[in-house]
């Protein structure tokens, strides 16, 4: 009779474990009561039925649920009956993206963050795991690799009692950490290495090439036998000792060669010896992360090669001006009569801003949102886990003072391969991120390489998503799907939020804010370019108490999918109603109407000119916002853009005028 329990922590896979179950012959009940699992047990263990293998699903509700299961268990144990658990475990950031990918609350969290649901249910669980006969951490496991682990422990009726152990061997590189649950790590890292070996390089320890490569050396044929000599030594002392689940990790510098050898090596071993083994080759799965990162430097090679010639021009180019460029960049930096100005958003409304204000002052900090997650930049957040490059990029190019070719070298993307869309600028971006480990750091050495006037800086380095409700009461997770859904369901957008509401913004950001002789809010998306920085806690507080005047920048047409049917004074109230606090100055507003030919283009796609009439100007007056209107329409190649030229003069004007005014 197989009596099996299946628990763990929610989210990390005991559906899956329960379909395999069920897949190679067991009968599955999941979530039955703890206090019925001692009467259940009985129907099978007693009665007269012909199944011979059953599984229950437990996972946690609460402490007195947990309270429940465990005398549940000890009545199992005071009556003879003999069960196997298998206890799934999981890290918490991948239990978190299941979470938010599902869309489901945890069970423990009903009130506040997934996290922490995370946090209590380690707690209540851990007693649970402690006692638990297998120990199975799916954080790099897909379905199907779940499946077939459980079916390594029962397709052949073996169970966890003969012999009373099982063996996990888990290939890993040392280069993405050890694994946490690793109970023997052995290194391999002084074996021969297939790495060197062009032909090799691609393949992995399963490979019979790989093996011979790796196996041809005395040292390695001494290594196995003294290592088998230990573990021959080591595990039945284990089993004596009552331990039910070994871990062992074999490591080398990248988990793909010489670490997948001596796995595969060692779990052969094992089942020779009659153990239970299961084995788990990371090179086998490796992670998206893991394989960019082995690809990325080859790309930056082949990138580089490709534009060495616009590279040496550059580089004979900067060697003749780099002495007067640190002149110029120390004069902007000092020099009294240029205002400092702050500007806040993302998008392109921010970077076509940018391109004219640094005619205008060397003094600029543009704090650029984070919460992009489409195109090039979400892959590169998905599969780095970094800071989305996009909009910081779009900045940094429209402040440098390089050489055009290499502008657009850095705007290029590739139109074919794995990296189709993706921009050169992003990956040059995550590379200098890869480099300095910090996303921070990339940006302001990316500045300095391309001579940029001024600074940008990401608003946070914190992983930031952006959340709309809807006044249908749907909720839309991410920034590129929020336009899709409103278009797609006809229905507004209520508020926007972070998923993040602790995410704490850069130190930096809110010293230049209340340093700033003007902060320009915008031009960009309403809802997904500028709430989103604002939303950041700290901005606002910032905000409210710099002596410098808010500049809010209207969009000069609605966008739709985000402020369709909305005026002026609406831009102005979705802005107040988030921050919670009207910080905002100045409105400039553009006056000047469309040709008739370009308006109608984009009144095709529901678009409209956001312009001022007298009830906006009363309702901004009253609200203590003085109305600026000018003519701030260019048009290039059919689309609409600010005259980055006469918002920068504008702004810079509010800001000098300020300033002698307090002076005076």
């Amino acid at each position: 009779m197989k009596f099996v329990i299946v628990t763990g922590l929610s989210g990390s896979g005991k559906s899956e474990a329960m379909r395999a179950l069920e897949d190679i012959g067991f009968y599955c009940v999941d979530n039955l009561p703890p206090a019925l699992i001692v009467n259940f047990a009985e129907l099978f263990f007693h009665g007269n039925s012909n199944i011979d293998k059953v599984a229950l699903g437990i996972d946690i509700r609460g402490r007195e649920f947990f309270q429940t299961l465990n005398s549940a268990l000890d009545q199992l144990s005071a009556a003879n009956f003999k069960y196997d658990m298998i206890y799934l475990d999981c890290d918490d950031d991948v239990l978190i993206k299941r979470y938010k990918m599902t869309r489901r609350n945890h069970p423990l969290a009903v009130n506040s963050q997934i996290s922490d649901g995370i946090k209590k249910e380690r707690v209540i669980m851990e007693p649970l795991k402690r006692v638990s006969q297998m120990i199975v951490n799916t954080t790099n496991m897909k379905p199907k690799d779940l499946k077939a682990e459980i079916a390594s422990m029962y397709d052949e009726g073996d169970g966890l009692e003969s012999p009373n152990i099982t063996i996990s061997v888990v290939s890993f590189g040392f280069k993405y950490g050890l694994p946490t649950d690793a109970d023997l790590v052995i290194d391999v890292r002084f074996l021969p290495n297939p790495y060197y070996d062009l032909e090799l390089r691609p393949k992995t320890g399963d490979s019979q090439d790989v093996r011979d490569f790796v196996m041809d050396s005395k040292v390695s044929h001494d290594f196995i036998e003294k290592f088998f000599d230990m573990l021959d030594f080591l595990i039945p002392e284990y089993i004596n000792e009552g331990k039910q689940h070994l871990v062992i990790g074999v490591g080398c510098t990248g988990g793909r060669h010489r670490s997948v050898t001596i796995a595969n090596y060692t779990y052969d071993h094992l089942n020779d010896k009659g153990y239970r083994a299961v084995k788990k080759i990371r090179g086998d799965d490796m992670s998206k992360w893991e394989i960019i990162s082995l690809v990325l430097p080859f790309l930056s090679i082949l990138a580089f090669i490709l534009a060495l010639a616009v590279l040496y021009k550059v580089a004979k180019l900067y060697k003749k001006t780099v002495e007067q460029n640190m002149k110029q960049m120390e004069m902007f930096t000092y020099k009294k009569d240029d205002p400092n100005v702050v500007v806040i958003g993302g998008g392109t409304g921010q970077s076509v801003f940018l391109r004219g204000l640094k005619h205008e002052t060397k003094n600029i900090t543009a704090i650029v949102t984070v919460a992009d997650d489409g195109g090039g930049s979400g892959v590169l957040r998905e599969d780095l886990g970094m800071i989305p490059p996009g909009d910081i990029r779009n900045c940094l190019l429209a402040l440098a003072n390089m050489e055009p070719t290499m502008s657009e070298v850095m705007k290029y993307r590739f139109t074919d391969g794995s990296l189709k869309g993706q921009s050169f600028g992003n990956l040059f971006l995550a590379a200098m991120t890869g480099i300095y480990g910090n996303f921070e750091t990339a940006v302001y050495k990316m500045g300095q390489v391309f001579a940029v006037t001024g600074r940008v800086l990401p608003v946070s380095l914190d992983n930031i998503n952006l959340i709309a409700e809807l006044e249908n009461g749907e909720t839309v997770v991410g920034e590129s799907n929020i336009p899709c859904q409103v278009r797609k369901t006809n229905s507004p957008i209520n508020r926007i939020y972070l998923d993040n509401p602790d995410a704490k913004p850069l130190d930096e950001v809110v010293t230049s804010i209340k340093n700033a002789d003007v902060v320009a809010i915008g031009p960009g998306s309403l809802y997904t370019s500028i709430l989103p920085n604002i939303l950041v806690e700290g901005v606002v507080d910032a905000l409210s108490t710099t002596r410098a005047p808010k500049v809010y920048v209207c969009n000069i047409m609605t966008q739709p999918g985000e402020t369709g049917g909305k005026n002026v004074l609406d831009h102005v109230k979705v802005i107040v109603e988030h921050a919670g606090i009207n910080f905002i100055d100045y409105v400039l507003v553009n006056n000047e109407h469309l040709p008739q030919g370009v308006f109608e283009r984009y009144a095709k796609d529901g678009a409209e000119l956001v312009m001022l009439d007298k009830d906006q100007r009363d309702g901004l007056e009253a609200m203590g916002i003085k109305c600026i209107e000018e003519k701030l329409i260019e048009i290039k190649n059919g689309y609409i853009r600010h005259d980055a030229e006469m918002v920068s003069k504008a702004v810079v004007d509010i800001a000098i005028k300020e300033k002698t005014k307090s002076e005076k």
